[in-house]
């Protein structure tokens, strides 16, 4: 019996003893029971984590002598042992052929040397790898077991213990300090650290509460450190535990600064919970306005400069924050505020060189840095992107979420891209999340990005105070990364319901007016229109084979498929047209487009549902006629940029057959069939169909067939087509 047991035996063996009875002593045998039932457990786990322990200590250092012994060895004898325990053989064969000098028999004593070191290095080889992987798997058992047993000796200990009568000011600056008792550091890391469960809570949009006594702790650990600059937080821990530290200040400021966190009374977070240097650098105006002489002493005058003087606060504050724990971000006001000032700091960069004090590069670098660290919080970019959330972020007034995305947009950021590019794709890395809060909350910024350009195409064809280049231009990297955080959303912008899409969240469009002004600013850079139409076609590719497959139950959403075909011809129209207003050059600019777009290095491309699509199998002329409803001539000529209804159309007939062809709700022995099949019951390719005249006998000829022999819905497909190419989508 240890210790620890003994004390709670004899705890209650002293209560149950005393002379007396009734309620009160009934309640206090149960309250040492409860007791001791702790503090056996507490026992138990601390005698787990001393087993644990003391394995480690018989058993490693002796597989880790081995293996250094084993590789010493190897080494002294003339090989060499990569990272992957390959050995090789550094023996100078070379220059041993030169002294022997020709003679045969030395020769073949080097020969039969190369060969014995051969298979010596392969042995040894053999060798390292056996130990070392002995080696690992005796770290992993011992690490586990450790694991296992801090686990449950966290849950066993009773959490308000741990907090009571602490002083959080104290426990970090001995941590700091290199001078924190294994008790001050079992503290700290057990409140500023959230459980698997807790984070699971929060990425499914529930709140999460917390032990009694731990965000009083956090708070005071927190407002600790409110009479210093960001700059001087992030130096605390340097040349003892900085990482361990730094990363608990950054959960500590996100948990504290989080409405879904909650104390033991149900209070959330708050901005006001954040050291009070670090909520004045997030809320108050960074920008400082100064003036500057620059008249004569007999014509004085002065002109305005502007500035920001907390450039090294905000990249200290940006660097504590990328140390944060994943999964502990969920909407916490201090990266709310980071993105909100990043683009007040955007913006003053594009004021003229001689009204700034600082340089742009650095204001873009520190806005940059600063949308990269708070990106790693999905519900706080979503929070910023929608508008939503966003009151304890202002010192009064209203946040403009459209201008607040517009600035991140178009504001040129040169070779500082990164950070938009991060809130980009913490967006659409989230569009088929299984956890439906996240997806959701993914869907709706996505949405709000969509909506937003649609609203101002013009502003992104022409973006104004940048020679009107546009968007793809003017931030080339910005537009390729929009590409890709609103492909998978295509389905969903043409109205196709989530079940197919596998996203949720989306408002769709109402017209082909809002999706085709999302096509044209994404083409307006070469790289993002490939991957963007691409995406289109894999889309209405997936569509189409799906109605082939299961005509009863999906040729309702032909229409879906057209929408996104003729959104993204007339993208290219108007991007063609807005570059090029000369009607020939801008012939011949989309033109250019379609070649570009129907080149098929783009890689994998995700369809429907954000699975590898079957458009994959596809060559350029497919996409061509699939998307755009045109085909490159067979003699090299110009690409006619006509769209040709008849021919469009007759495209998705021929997919929607062959899919059903080779998913077999086709038969390909109809005799009907016989001349739109090859002898092995496999569609004849496209082009036999089409004549390559895109209007010919041939079109007609396979629509009859299809519809006299019965085997696809031709007439609701085609109803449908053409109501999905309509202007305005009815719903």
């Amino acid at each position: 019996m240890t210790t620890t047991d003994k004390t709670a035996q004899s705890v209650r063996s002293t209560i149950e003893n005393l002379d007396w009875s009734g309620t009160a002593h009934e309640a206090a045998i149960s309250r040492a029971d409860s007791e001791r039932k702790e503090m056996l457990r507490v026992s138990d786990a601390f005698e787990a984590l001393q087993k644990a322990l003391s394995n480690g200590a018989a058993h490693l250092p002796e597989l880790i002598t081995s293996v250094r012994n084993l590789g010493h060895q190897v080494e002294d004898n003339m090989f060499s042992i990569a990272d992957d325990y390959t050995v090789t053989d550094d023996y100078n064969y070379a220059l041993a052929l030169v002294i022997a000098d020709g003679n045969k028999a030395t020769i073949k004593q080097i020969n039969d040397l190369k060969a014995k070191r051969a298979r010596e290095a392969k042995e040894a080889a053999a060798d390292l790898t056996r130990k070392a992987t002995a080696l690992g798997d005796e770290d992993n058992a011992v690490a586990q077991a450790i694991n296992s047993a801090l686990a449950e000796l966290g849950t066993a200990a009773p959490q308000s213990s741990l907090y009571k009568g602490a002083s959080a000011k104290d426990d970090l600056r001995a941590m700091a300090n290199g001078k924190a008792s294994p008790e001050q550091r079992a503290r700290l890391r057990d409140a500023w650290t959230l459980t698997d469960d807790q984070k699971s809570a929060l990425a499914n949009g529930k709140p999460v509460t917390l032990a009694p006594g731990q965000m009083e702790y956090l708070k005071s650990l927190s407002h600790s450190l409110d009479d210093m600059p960001a700059s001087e937080i992030a130096k605390l821990g340097e040349g003892h535990d900085h990482d361990s530290v730094q990363r608990g200040v950054a959960d500590t400021m996100r948990m504290v600064s989080t409405a879904g966190i909650k104390d033991s009374s149900g209070h959330g977070g708050s901005m006001d919970n954040l050291p009070t240097r670090v909520q004045t650098l997030l809320k108050e105006d960074p920008v400082v306005k100064t003036s500057k002489d620059v008249g004569t002493l007999f014509n004085p005058e002065t002109k305005d400069q502007f500035g920001v003087s907390h450039t090294s606060d905000f990249n200290a504050l940006a660097s504590i924050l990328d140390k944060g724990s994943p999964g502990t971000a969920s909407g916490a006001f201090v990266d709310k505020g980071m993105l909100r000032q990043s683009t007040a700091i955007a913006q003053l960069a594009d004021k003229p060189y001689d009204e700034l004090t600082n340089f742009r590069g650095e204001l873009n670098s520190t806005a940059s840095h600063m949308l990269s660290a708070a990106s790693k919080d999905h519900v706080a970019v979503h929070d910023v992107l929608t508008g939503v959330n966003m009151d304890q972020t202002m010192d009064g007034g209203h946040f403009d979420s459209n201008a607040n995305l517009k600035t991140m947009l178009t504001h040129e950021w040169g070779s500082n891209d990164q950070g938009v590019k991060d809130v980009l794709a913490s967006v659409g890395s989230d569009a088929h999340n299984g956890a439906g809060f996240m997806r959701d909350e993914a869907g709706q910024s996505a949405s709000a990005i969509a909506h937003h350009i649609a609203a101002n195409q013009n502003d992104y064809l022409n973006i104004p105070g940048q020679n009107n280049d546009s968007i793809g231009k003017v931030n080339p990297g910005i537009t390729q990364e929009l590409s890709k955080t609103l492909s998978p959303y295509i389905g969903s912008m043409a109205q196709v319901g989530d079940d197919y899409t596998g996203t949720s969240g989306f408002t769709p469009f109402t017209g082909n007016k809002e999706m085709s002004a999302v096509f044209s600013v994404i083409d307006s850079n070469d790289e993002a229109a490939k991957y963007f139409n691409h995406a289109a076609f894999a889309d209405v590719q997936d569509i189409d084979h799906m109605v082939g497959a299961d005509p009863e139950h999906h040729t309702s959403i032909v229409g879906n498929a057209a929408h996104i075909a003729y959104a993204a011809q007339t993208g290219i129209d108007q991007t063609a047209a807005d570059h090029d207003h000369d009607s020939a050059a801008a012939h011949a600019g989309k033109a250019r487009l379609i070649n570009l777009i129907s080149d098929t290095t783009v890689g994998n491309v995700p369809g429907l549902g954000g699975t590898a699509s079957a458009a994959l199998d596809y060559n350029s002329d497919d996409i061509a006629s699939s998307l755009f409803g045109v085909t490159q001539p067979s003699d090299g000529g110009p690409m006619s940029t006509e769209v040709h209804e008849d021919a469009l159309l007759q495209r998705q007939y021929y997919e929607v057959f062959k899919s059903g062809v080779e998913s077999g709700t086709i038969d390909p022995t109809d005799p009907k069939l016989a001349q739109w099949v090859d002898e092995n019951g496999v569609p004849v390719p496209f082009e036999s169909v089409t004549g390559m005249d895109h209007a010919g006998q041939n079109y007609n000829a396979f629509k009859d067939t299809l519809d006299d022999a019965d085997v696809l819905p031709m007439s609701r497909i085609s109803d449908n087509w053409e109501e999905g190419s309509k202007d305005d989508w009815a719903r």
